[in-house]
Formats: structure tokens, sequence, C-alpha cells
């Protein structure tokens, strides 16, 4: 009788980009011709406490063909999500995967596989796409991947506001869901524009939603009242693969005052192939909104790819800008991306907008931060949102994520003063990693 070992998650980093936009599913090997399978069930838990979300999707796929197949799982994360669980069908059990140091991760993936039973590498790639191997995929048969993950909410008009993009590799012949919150009465869930109703009949725990043959393109969108006041909120948790211990804290800003705007703008474009994704409309309204807003200021439009493109200067004013709407709309996108090209910390201007999806195809360190503040925008789901959100703070300035954020709260956080410098004293232990931002 064969032994069943438990799974690896390894979190490896590619340098390879894969210009395919591809959406959440089980797609087969390039062999068996690269087309996703028939997604037959998908039941989706989703638990919404203070500010923080978790949410599980429990996925069966059907393999209509007459042999057994092998394919491979694509995950895109979104902004601010991380995964806590993989969780893969063997033989007839649900094996859950643990997560280990990366050098530890190859030596348990190797071992596994010399004794001939197949361990589950889930690998993360360009586009901050996570991928994991599938096999066998029974003939005539069902495979079942289920795939936890956990992100930290926005308060918007006094409610948490949970989106989830429901674009899968194809549409589902069963979707379910189930929505437990700290505010059960007061919480509404949509599918697109249409609003669902829970059903708290069987259980007052959690309300639950079925229907028949879900549309791939839509998005779920969950709000729930906050429940506390407008003090700080102080969180403290431990992951549940890892074990590391996270702290966080939601504190309300005081009225800020309108800082000095800034007089020289370094407008850096990523014109690089994966620019293609991006919603290029989109961008440049909210470059070009946003720069109304700065009168008597010079804007220098830097397109970058593998390397920096000469510079041209415009103006704030009415033709200034319509001068650099026309050479936005211009832009053709092609060839590949690296940071050291843009010199980063030569640029002395007051400010950097930098349009980009953080990607970059030759895997070269992170830049050289400038001193003045970085501000970010991106329109597109396939993004290196981890390291956008570690960046710009760090240079004082903001990640502007348009999948997320309206026009308005777009330019609202444009216009947000620089983030202060902030000293954190440790009275025992270390911390690995700071951040923070406005939310």
């Amino acid at each position: 009788m064969k032994t069943l070992s438990p799974l690896v998650i390894l979190l490896t980093f590619s340098s390879i980009l894969s210009h395919a936009q591809y959406s959440m599913g089980l797609y087969l090997a390039s062999r068996y011709g690269g087309y996703p399978l028939t997604i037959e069930t998908l039941s989706m838990d989703v638990t919404i406490s203070v500010e923080r979300a978790v949410a599980t999707l429990d996925f069966t796929f059907f393999n209509e063909m007459d042999h057994v197949l092998e394919g491979d799982f694509k995950l895109p994360l979104q902004d601010g999500q991380s995964v806590y669980r993989l969780a893969l069908q063997v033989g007839n059990q649900l094996r859950e995967a643990s997560v280990v140091e990366k050098n530890q991760g190859r030596e348990s993936f190797e071992a596994i596989a010399r004794r001939k039973v197949d361990p589950a590498l889930l690998e993360k790639t360009a586009g901050n796409i996570y991928t994991t191997k599938i096999y066998p995929i029974p003939r005539k048969g069902t495979r079942r991947v289920v795939i936890g993950l956990e992100e930290t909410l926005r308060v918007k008009d006094g409610s948490y506001h949970y989106q989830f993009p429901l674009s899968f590799s194809g549409d589902i012949n069963k979707f379910n869901l189930s929505v437990s919150s700290d505010n059960q009465e007061l919480t509404t869930a949509r599918i697109g524009e249409e609003t669902i109703s829970l059903d708290y009949s069987d259980t007052q725990d959690e309300g639950r939603y079925s229907m028949i043959s879900l549309q791939s393109g839509n998005r779920l969108n969950i709000s729930v009242p906050k429940t506390t006041d407008s003090s700080a909120q102080v969180r403290v948790e431990k992951n549940r693969s890892t074990g590391e211990v996270y702290f966080s804290a939601q504190v309300p800003l005081r009225k800020v005052q309108n800082t000095k705007k800034p007089r020289s703008i370094s407008l850096l474009w990523d014109t690089s192939f994966s620019g293609i994704k991006r919603n290029h409309e989109k961008d440049v309204a909210l470059v070009l909104e946003y720069l109304k807003t700065v009168r008597r200021a010079s804007v220098d439009l830097i397109c970058f790819d593998l390397e920096m493109h000469t510079s041209k200067t415009f103006k704030t004013t009415k033709d200034g800008l319509r001068n650099l709407q026309s050479a936005l709309s211009a832009i053709q996108y092609n060839g590949a991306t690296r940071w050291a090209s843009l010199k980063l910390a030569s640029h002395r201007a007051d400010r950097i907008l930098l349009v980009s999806d953080g990607i970059t195809t030759l895997g070269d360190p992170p830049p050289e931060l400038p001193a003045v503040p970085i501000y970010a925008i991106n329109s597109s789901s396939q993004a290196d949102h981890e390291f956008l959100n570690r960046m710009c703070p760090k240079s004082g300035g903001h990640y502007v994520n348009t999948q997320k954020l309206s026009s308005n709260e777009a330019i609202h956080i444009l216009e947000f003063p620089p983030l202060p410098k902030t000293a954190v004293q440790v009275a025992s232990g270390k911390i690995e990693q700071l951040t923070y931002r406005v939310i």
C-alpha cells in the first residue's frame, strides 16, 4: 500500500514572464492542449472578523477525456491577498500542505519525489501568479483543489468592504457561497450589480447562497458595517501556516492639512510588454485629473522598459496637458522591464509618479530609492502588488491600485501628503519587516 506523504508548499520566484493572462483555474499541460478543465463545483466560504477576511475556495474539476491528464492550477493573487492554505485530493482523501523554508522545501520536494509520491510545489511567478502541478487527473473523473486566502479589508463609509473577482478559467456549473461576519444582520452581498439573499435558516452562524451556472467575470462584493468606534484598532495574530506573528494597527489620522504642491514631477511610464494588460485609458485619465490640481508645475515624461528613454517636458497648463495626453496615447508597449534602467535614486523632482504593474522580467534587485516620494499607479490585476506596496511607503509615497479604488479615492491618495518617517521601538525580539499605508 502506498504511503501518502504530506504535501509541500515551496514558494519560489521565477524571473520568466508569461505574457498570457490567466484566470484562476486548472489548465491542462501544453502537450494536452493547455485548455482549462471544467469547474464542476466551487464552494466558497468567507469569514470576516474586524478588518480581516479569510476565504476558502474548494474547487472540483472534471476531466471529460477518456484518459488520465496532467495540469497546472493557476492562482493569480490580488493586492493584499496571501495564501495560508493549500490542500489537494490524493486518492479519496484531502491532503493538507505545509509551508517550509525555501531550501528545506527543495530538499523535501526531491526526497518525496524519490519515493515516487507526487509532492505539491506552489511556485510564485511574475504577475503575482501562483501555480502548482496537478497529477493525476483521472479519466472521466474529478479532482479537488482547496485554496485558503486571507487579506486586510478597507473601510469605506463606516463598513468593511470585501471584493473578490469571480474571474475563473470558465463558467462554474454549481456555485455555493457561505458568509459569516461580526455583524450578520447588516451584512450585504452582491454578485456584479445584483444583490443576493443570504439564507440563515439552517444556522445563525453563516448565511448561505447557491446558484447553478455562475458566469465567470463578475465580482463578489460583501459589505459589513463596523461595530467598533473610531479609536485605534490593534490586532495580533499568527499566520496559520508559517507560525509567524503579525501585529497590525489601524489608527485614525487627524485631518491632514494640504502641504505645498509639487513644482516638478517625474512621470515614469512603463512601456514593457506586460503594460498591454493595463487599462491605458484609465491610467491616462487619472494622471491628467491629478495634474489639473497641480498648477504651475513641470512634468518630465520618461518612458522605460529595458532602458530609460529620452524624456519630454510638459507644463500643467491646458495646452500642456493636452499635449501630454497625446504623447501618452501614442505609446507602444513592447520589450522587457529592468528597474536598474530607471536610476530612481538620481531623480531630483519633488515627486515621482510611477505608472507600472511593478513586474520585472530580469529578476534584478529592488531599485535604490530616491530622496523624494514615489506614488505608483497600477490598473492591472496581474501585478507585483507586494513590491509596489513595499517600495512606495519606504519612499514616503503611496501605492494607488485602481483595481480597488474609485477615481475619487485614487485622486485623494495622490493628493495625500508624503508619509512621515516612522520610528518604532521594540521592547524585546525583532521586527522582520515594517510596512504602513493609508487605507
